[in-house]
């Protein structure tokens, strides 16, 4: 019985000693260490790790130090802190300003499509082509430039090539923006970008080329603008819109030097033959100009309990007083035209909203018909008849060159030349329609306006003019 009790003794001790030796730090099954901790940084964030000493797994405090974030930054990273024990003291560096960097283009909003909140402003980066002929011409996508050479037309045309790898920048504010909320991206392959989920607001999107690179050097911009500075263009976004402002850059191109043909006679000089511009920037100085200084010169003045057509020194007042389903015009005092470049600058107000709009008539046989040309506040045009019913010949549709929203600017233009309307925004090209009679003849022409919100709306003109076509281009 003894020898049982002792044997029994003997075991007891057996397994106290195993449970001794799985205890923490016995060498025998270490602790696992607390699980990683995550924490979310801006670019401007500091992280301090704390120094891991000992081979027993401590318990971590990450000490994070933030920094505001610049609206409008690319997102920012993810650290992760995890301890392992090591069996000698290790220091775990500091993670300093982390700076934003430059993304790829996202692809165009086909798989993000703008939310009732958001919206997005995409577009692409393309070299815009001059090519002459082999007399040394012009050929027909090149523009007179100002200083005796020629630049491509400011469209895409077929086979031009996009420019990846350009650095695209967008700003808070009207150009040239609040440089700390700039951020950037990279046109992709096919030179497109997109910054995407954008809070409504007025933004600047802006290109500053590399001087480095030869694709830049000596090039003249002829998207948004035709312009040698740094291309940058405001839009004015709202929730759920999809902007699109594309950039183009030329190289100029000089005028070659055409072999004469051989003259029968020494005494007969061969006529060059004209060249008749084909687009507004080659048309040289107006055939009439109104500066609106006496802004009822030209204008047959006008008021009604809906609109009223006014005017102070230096510009020609535009006002829907009450809201209706009317637009409204007033006529200019001058002969009827036909073949001519109409043009007009005009202003918006402190309240400029959605389809409030204005912009001009032409070819209208009397006062009550025309065909309309009509820009929205929102960034839209939209192009009719009107001769006792209604012909739509096009339906509201965005246009890039529009600025849109309150207090901006916008030139808009006619072209008329046969039975061929095309309209211009800021001097590109947007829309071309056909009409049909009455309106290829001679008519009236004028500036209109209407409202779709009931807050009174006023437009100023700040001028007017026209060119008589045909005309040759201006060197």
């Amino acid at each position: 019985m003894r020898l049982r009790f002792v044997l029994l003794g003997l075991g007891m001790v057996w397994v106290l000693a195993a449970c001794q030796m799985m205890k923490p730090g016995s060498g025998q099954q270490p602790v696992s260490p607390p699980p990683p901790q995550e924490v979310y940084l801006s670019p401007e964030a500091t992280v301090t790790m704390p120094t891991v000493v000992g081979t027993e797994a401590p318990h971590l405090t990450l000490t994070v130090t933030e920094a505001a974030a610049s609206e409008g930054t690319v997102a920012p990273p993810t650290a992760t802190a995890e301890a392992t024990p090591t069996a000698a003291p290790t220091i775990m560096p500091t993670l300093t300003s982390i700076p934003p960097t430059a993304t790829a283009a996202a692809p165009l909003p086909t798989s993000v499509p703008p939310t009732a909140t958001t919206g997005i402003i995409q577009g692409r980066v393309w070299e815009d082509a001059c090519t002459l002929t082999e007399e040394g011409r012009p050929g027909p996508n090149c523009w007179a430039y100002e200083d005796q050479t020629y630049v491509g037309n400011g469209l895409y045309d077929e086979g031009e090539r996009r420019v990846a790898g350009v650095v695209v920048s967008l700003a808070r504010g009207a150009c040239p923006g609040e440089a700390a909320s700039t951020t950037i991206m990279v046109t992709d392959a096919e030179g497109r970008f997109a910054f995407t989920g954008l809070e409504p607001g007025t933004y600047c999107v802006f290109i500053t080329p590399d001087t480095t690179n030869p694709l830049f050097r000596d090039a003249v911009w002829t998207q948004p603008e035709l312009t040698e500075q740094n291309p940058a263009f405001t839009v004015n976004l709202a929730a759920g819109q999809t902007y699109s402002v594309d950039f183009a850059f030329s190289k100029k191109v000089g005028l070659g030097t055409p072999t004469p043909e051989p003259s029968p006679s020494p005494t007969v000089t061969p006529t060059p033959t004209p060249q008749m511009a084909t687009n507004p920037h080659q048309l040289g100085e107006p055939d009439f100009r109104d500066d609106m200084h006496v802004p009822g010169k030209y204008w047959y003045l006008w008021k009604n309990n809906y609109a009223e057509f006014t005017g102070q020194y230096d510009y020609l007042i535009m006002r829907i007083i009450k809201q209706s389903a009317s637009s409204y015009w007033v006529r200019n005092t001058l002969p009827p035209l036909k073949d001519a470049y109409v043009e007009a600058a005009f202003i918006t107000g402190a309240n400029c909203l959605h389809k409030d709009r204005y912009g001009l008539v032409v070819r209208a046989p009397n006062r009550y018909e025309g065909v309309w040309f009509m820009v929205s506040c929102d960034g839209m045009f939209k192009i009719f008849q009107w001769n006792g019913g209604l012909k739509v010949l096009k339906e509201w549709e965005y246009a890039y060159p529009i600025h849109t929203g309150p207090r901006q600017v916008n030139r808009v233009g006619v072209w008329m030349e046969g039975d061929t309307l095309t309209l211009y925004i800021n001097r590109s090209k947007v829309a071309e329609v056909k009409v049909d009679e009455p309106f290829t003849k001679a008519g009236l022409f004028g500036l209109a306006i209407g409202a779709e919100g009931e807050e009174p709306l006023e437009i100023k003109v700040d001028w007017f003019q026209y060119w008589m076509l045909p005309k040759e281009a201006q060197p």
